[in-house]
């Protein structure tokens, strides 16, 4: 099991320089405050002396000689010095209240920056890192785990720092006065709290992980259930996902039940320890000296003591605890941070693609000997291929399902990096300025995903409203055969379509999803199943469209419906990750038995 120091430097590796000396402060100004409360505990029996023998504190040499050096009169002192001992405590909750907002207000900056660099990580990390992760794990992360960090593990770090300075300055206070009995209270109250840490803090630990684990399951029941509502719906299914949910929130339930019933066991078991404490102390001073008034005041200072102990122990043993349930937090984000190259400590690969250039695309692509295979499986998707395409042109790629044509198309966008081989634009290998290259690309999916915002801000994606090119956006309208459809709307393209465009027929969602890739004015577009939504006529209208652009934009698709890779100036056969055979459609449909079987299967259904 990993100690605290490690999940320490764990934590102080997801924040920079800066933000560590901010810590380094918040520790000094806990220290002080730490001193202040040690002082006006001191200050306590002084008081109760100044009441019941004033004379005794008026009449020290060291009063009398302050009181002099400021000129304060004998019947005045009483007065003045009780102001003074006011003042003290004054300036201590003062200062208390300044530290405490002082900390809050580090610790909202924390989860701010920290969700900031975890999302900027996630949506910055290499596209194959999201095929491997859980998404519903990625949201945990970014809302929960971040927050779990700073709110509860750097939170009552803190807090357990501030106790334990209060504590040690106490007992370095009470070991001046009477060293015997501090010595004998320290021994009682290090060995409850030994065996009540050795007790919980395994438990702790393993219910952490347990409401870690529990936390993503109601995450991924949610998210699921309502993702594939109206399937589970037909299906009648909904019981599935609502007793899934149950399931792991009762688990998580159980665990912060746990947390819950160690934090309120502490305060009990430590106020019986201080009371048989302080029956104790008192025993032992009137033992030795059975003057009740001369003890008044060293009673007072070890009963006042061994309250504010008892409470800053409690407070430290549950912080301790919750400490111990959250730690788990760190893992995650750490793990995620330094495989994706983003801890602040870690010196950062130069990436090679963060050239300022822009790529001059002007005569062709080239895959050469490109051969993939995913992480963790040793089958290559893709053997050996080899193709070019001219700028201008349209291409698809074709083939039964599984023949490796999406991957095809996650190479040449750059999304996925080639197990060996390599992709070129005019020689060049794109991966030496991906920023560059991905600057030339539009990509439209089968499945589109729209924001639950206005027409305008699903086309226009990422471009903030003062910025659209309104111009920009009623071509690409035109093109993407919306016109119509916006038009009969009435709120036209300020019309929202709802969450995932539900509001939308499939076939307009893939237009907008269309449109959306034309507007950012692309020199290559990329179509992955892009028209398969739509009516056939609704498509010829839209591959037309495309084909007046065909001078400035390349165009590489892929097609299960052959009728739309028909003008297409070359057409690869894949299969089974190996390319077979190109050419036009006329003379695939001639040469290629294969192809002509789909053709006469595409043929049929139409």
């Amino acid at each position: 099991m990993m100690t605290v120091a490690h999940y320490i430097l764990k934590i102080l590796a997801l924040f920079s320089k800066k933000e560590k000396v901010l810590f380094a402060a918040l520790f000094c100004l806990l220290f002080i405050q730490a001193l202040m409360q040690m002082f006006c505990l001191g200050a306590i029996p002084a008081f109760v002396l100044l009441l019941t023998k004033p004379d005794m504190i008026l009449s020290h040499p060291l009063v009398t000689s302050f009181f002099d050096s400021i000129k304060v009169p004998n019947e005045s002192r009483l007065f003045v010095s009780c102001c003074l001992l006011f003042t003290l405590f004054l300036v201590k909750n003062i200062f208390h209240c300044l530290t405490f907002y002082a900390q809050e207000y580090l610790k909202n900056a924390l989860v701010v920056k920290l969700q900031h660099n975890v999302f900027s990580a996630y949506m910055n990390a290499p596209y194959e890192f999201h095929l491997h992760k859980n998404s519903s794990e990625v949201l945990r992360n970014i809302r929960t785990e971040t927050f779990l960090i700073v709110t509860q593990v750097i939170n009552n770090f803190f807090r357990i720092s501030l106790q334990c300075f209060i504590i040690l300055l106490i007992f370095i206070m009470l070991l001046v006065i009477n060293p015997l009995i501090t010595s004998t209270v320290l021994l009682a109250l290090g060995l409850f709290s030994i065996v009540f840490l050795k007790t919980v803090q395994k438990k702790m630990h393993h219910y952490g992980l347990k409401s870690q684990r529990h936390d993503r399951g109601m995450i991924k029941s949610i998210t699921q259930g309502l993702g594939i509502i109206k399937e589970a719906k037909i299906l009648k299914c909904e019981n599935y996902f609502v007793s899934n949910l149950k399931e792991h929130s009762k688990h998580y339930a159980k665990s912060e039940r746990f947390r819950n019933f160690i934090g309120q066991t502490t305060a009990p078991a430590l106020e019986l320890v201080a009371i048989a404490g302080m029956l104790i102390i008192m025993g032992v001073f009137l033992a030795i000296n059975s003057n009740m008034s001369l003890l008044l005041p060293t009673l007072v200072l070890f009963g006042v003591s061994t309250i504010k102990l008892k409470n800053c122990l409690g407070e430290a043993i549950n912080c301790f605890g919750n400490l111990r349930y959250s730690l788990v937090s760190v893992d995650p984000i750490y793990a995620d941070l330094k495989k994706l190259d983003r801890l602040p400590f870690s010196a950062p690969k130069k990436p090679n693609n963060e050239s300022p250039y822009i790529i001059c695309f002007s005569e062709r692509i080239a895959l050469k000997n490109v051969c993939f295979s995913y992480s963790g499986s040793n089958k290559d998707v893709l053997k050996g291929l080899t193709l070019e395409i001219k700028k201008g042109q349209c291409v698809a790629f074709v083939g039964p399902t599984g023949a490796g044509k999406t991957t095809i198309l996650d190479i040449i966008l750059g999304l996925l990096i080639p197990t060996k081989g390599m992709v070129e634009v005019d020689g060049i290998d794109i991966h030496k300025n991906i920023v560059g290259w991905t600057h030339l690309m539009a990509y439209v999916p089968q499945n589109i995903y729209l924001l639950d915002d206005t027409i305008r801000h699903n086309v226009a994606l990422g471009v903030n409203n003062s910025d659209i090119d309104k111009a920009q956006l009623q071509k690409v309208i035109g093109l993407a055969q919306l016109g119509d459809f916006i038009s009969d709307l009435k709120f036209g393209m300020e019309t929202q379509i709802g969450e995932h465009g539900l509001k939308l027929s499939g076939g307009q969602r893939q237009r907008i999803g269309i449109a959306r890739a034309l507007y950012s004015n692309p020199k290559i577009l990329v179509l992955d199943e892009a028209t398969a939504a739509l009516d056939n006529i609704t498509e010829n209208l839209i591959i037309n469209g495309l084909e007046t652009t065909r001078n400035d934009i390349t165009t590489i698709m892929v097609a299960h419906r052959l009728s739309t890779v028909r003008n297409c100036n070359v057409i690869y056969y894949v299969e089974d990750g190996v390319l077979l055979d190109s050419g036009s459609y006329d003379n695939l449909y001639e040469q290629n038995s294969r192809f002509r079987e789909m053709a006469q299967v595409n043929q049929k259904e139409q």
